[in-house]
């Protein structure tokens, strides 16, 4: 009976991850994205590990695959390959002992935006996406505490990305909060009460919402409507507020001259201005209405009541802002590896990760 459980379990790991877990005690307390966790929290990670290796130039995982969890290396480099037009691939990064691999798939289940290649033999730990949400459906407050650390870790990995993206497209050039670090039309707000329930619940944050937790988030925010080109922060400005778009869409740029270019653009359902609240810095880019555009407000003092769990809302708000955070972090990897200056792919072109 124990070998069968223990093919099983073997059958169900991934490439290069071992079944059975021992002797990471130590190593848990020193992982960055583990730091502040308490002895709850720690044993709630401890439960979700299996070991992993894989020798030199072993692959982790390609870019277009499934995400099927994350690792903690404890041992041993992994390099962080794109694929970029002309079949070319950038290294964008090279992890070592206590970096995480991955886990933007556990925030928002989508497939693997680059490939993980072992620069030297390599061991850790993985977290598969399956054991990381039965983790997150039982919502106590340890799991929440492990959530929010996942979160605050893929932000932190945001802001770098954007910021390395934002220089290369503009040398030498910082960005600097405008005179106004708030635009007039924040003052056209009114009771979320006058918008039609039946919009908010076709779109699908709302709709995961109870009946209870939908209440409850109206009692917390404002309804804000902006005009097409309406400035709603600049970059460099102190965020006190995130949004979360109803109608219309908001588009995020980069902050270079002589005109701003395109991050992203956020339509119905989105998350817009999260990043600053998670990791305290200043927002990154800017932010305009890209048309006329209904959005609901959460301001700080709110969602940090919220962050600190103990609530169905919280618990389904934080889900919705990991997805929001790591989609971000996709597209600053993605601007990263396109501006990328030629010379420095150059340094760190190798050849291209075989499909």
């Amino acid at each position: 009976m124990q070998a069968s459980t223990a093919m099983a379990a073997a059958a169900s790991a991934p490439p290069g991850v071992a079944p059975g877990q021992g002797g990471f005690d130590r190593f848990l307390l020193e992982v960055p994205l583990l730091a502040g966790l308490d002895a709850a929290g720690l044993a709630e990670v401890q439960r979700l590990l299996r070991p992993f290796d894989v020798q030199a130039g072993g692959v982790l995982f390609r870019q277009g695959d499934a995400s099927d969890g994350l690792y903690l290396i404890k041992e041993g480099e992994i390099a962080i390959m794109r694929r970029v037009p002309g079949d070319e691939t950038v290294q964008l990064a090279v992890l070592g002992r206590c970096a995480t691999v991955g886990e933007m798939g556990l925030l928002d289940h989508g497939v693997r935006s680059a490939s993980a290649v072992a620069v030297t033999a390599s061991t850790g730990f993985f977290v598969s996406c399956e054991r990381f949400e039965m983790m997150r459906a039982d919502r106590r407050p340890p799991a929440f505490a492990v959530m929010n650390r996942f979160i605050t870790q893929v932000a932190a990995r945001t802001r770098k990305a954007i910021e390395l993206a934002a220089a290369h497209l503009a040398p030498g050039c910082a960005a600097t909060a405008a005179a106004t670090a708030v635009s007039v039309a924040w003052t056209r707000c009114s009771s979320p009460a006058t918008l039609d329930q039946r919009l908010l619940l076709a779109l699908p944050f709302f709709g995961s919402l109870g009946s209870g937790e939908l209440r409850e988030l109206m009692g917390q925010v404002k309804r804000h409507d902006f005009a097409r080109g309406d400035l709603v922060w600049p970059a460099g400005a102190a965020a006190s507020h995130c949004l979360i778009v109803v109608r219309g869409a908001l588009a995020t740029y980069f902050s270079t001259p002589p005109r701003p270019q395109l991050f992203s653009v956020h339509g119905p359902g989105s998350f817009a201005g999260e990043l600053p609240l998670l990791d305290g810095g200043p927002h990154p880019l800017i932010a305009l209405a890209r048309e006329p555009t209904i959005a609901l407000s959460l301001d700080r003092e709110r969602f940090e009541v919220l962050r600190k769990g103990g609530g169905e809302l919280a618990f389904t708000l934080f889900a919705a802002l990991g997805s929001a955070v790591a989609g971000n972090l996709r597209r600053a990897d993605g601007h990263l590896a396109r501006v990328m200056p030629q010379q420095q792919r150059g340094d760190v072109l190798l050849a291209p990760v075989k499909s």
